[in-house]
């Protein structure tokens, strides 16, 4: 690893770099990559990955988090082809769900066959309601369309992550498995006396909103439960952005009918290093950035009025952009006396940034 680097930020009287990344994560890694030489990267570790970064002991590396690589997008693969060369291994998925006494697919959704005729029934009659309404023989609800949190933000062309066709209806599902219907209808969401238009409010009420009431009960709910270990109906959605699964009712008939034949997704066949755990996709940045780096370098305070950073080793740091990938209450802190007021506005460098 070059670790040698260094930037000219000793004092006002240095030019100030075009922009300033704050972390040497994947997104920092990828947004200096992308920037070029008037870029200066800051990471308080001695060494570039963030979360991604991999450590090694008594002859074994252990990573941070559980990682691997994906995607369909010819550019994204051939970046990972530029930062591993050959050494990157690439798998078919075997996943698997263990519940009722029976091992179905991964996605639960798209691989009901196998489990107790109740069970399949309760899941299927679920996801036809999520889209159509109550089939109790009441009046039948016309579908509402609602745009789902992961069609936010999709370059304005319905493209998710760059996957897609350009066309505004048609959604990607980028991170997870299963394909997706660009219109969510009216559902009537259990622990809450009336149906609800329009977005979910959090991730509980998303989860019956797309799933359907048995999918949720018998795996959605539990199993997200498990794995955020917070109440659901306490997380917002905006952070989803095409990462759960989808479903096409007609994928989740046809799974429950017959076993699926393979793996389904984008992620149904992924990469991970060969040699050096998911460091080595980090380190692979490293001799491509034109720009100046400083690692084991912690930000002190920050002062958007200024355009400056205070570095823990004395230095002040100019800049024109700021890049930020620390988490949004610790950089507010680092903002001291000028960190703005809820729905406030802050003024810098002549413009006001909305908060």
């Amino acid at each position: 690893m070059n670790t040698s680097r260094s930037a000219p930020t000793s004092g006002k009287g240095h030019d100030a770099a075009s922009t300033v990344i704050i972390g040497a994560g994947p997104t920092g890694l990828s947004a200096a990559y992308h920037l070029g030489e008037r870029s200066l990267l800051i990471e308080q570790n001695p060494t570039v990955g963030g979360w991604c970064r991999s450590i090694e002991e008594g002859g074994f590396t252990f990573d941070y988090a559980g990682h691997i690589m994906f995607s369909k997008d010819e550019y994204v693969l051939d970046l990972y082809k530029l930062l591993l060369g050959d050494n990157v291994h690439w798998q078919d998925r075997e996943a698997w769900v263990f519940s009722k006494g029976v091992y179905t697919r991964y996605p639960f959704q798209g691989a009901l066959y196998g489990l107790p005729p109740e069970v399949i029934k309760e899941c299927i009659v679920g996801a036809i309601e999520a889209r159509f309404g109550s089939l109790d023989g009441g009046e039948k609800k016309a579908p509402v369309p609602a745009t789902p949190p992961s069609a936010k933000g999709l370059n304005g062309a319905g493209r998710a992550n760059g996957h897609g066709n350009g066309k505004p209806d048609e959604l990607t599902d980028c991170c997870a498995d299963g394909s997706v219907e660009g219109g969510l209808a009216l559902c009537e969401l259990p622990d809450h006396g009336h149906e609800y238009r329009g977005e979910p409010r959090n991730f509980e009420e998303f989860i019956y909103r797309v799933w359907g009431k048995g999918i949720a009960k018998h795996f959605a709910v539990p199993y997200n439960r498990k794995l955020w270990a917070v109440p659901l109906n306490e997380m917002e959605t905006s952070w989803l952005g095409g990462r759960v699964p989808l479903p096409d009712l007609e994928e989740v008939i046809e799974g429950a009918l017959q076993p699926a034949p393979k793996p389904m997704g984008p992620n149904a066949r992924f990469g991970y290093p060969l040699r050096g755990g998911f460091q080595a996709l980090m380190n692979g940045f490293l001799p491509h950035l034109r720009g100046d780096m400083r690692l084991g370098t912690r930000v002190r305070a920050v002062s958007a009025l200024r355009h400056e950073l205070a570095l823990d080793d004395g230095s002040i740091v100019p800049y024109e952009h700021l890049i930020s990938t620390m988490p949004l209450p610790k950089l507010v802190a680092m903002l001291r006396g000028e960190a703005p007021r809820r729905g406030g506005l802050l003024r810098g460098g002549g413009r006001r940034l909305p908060v």
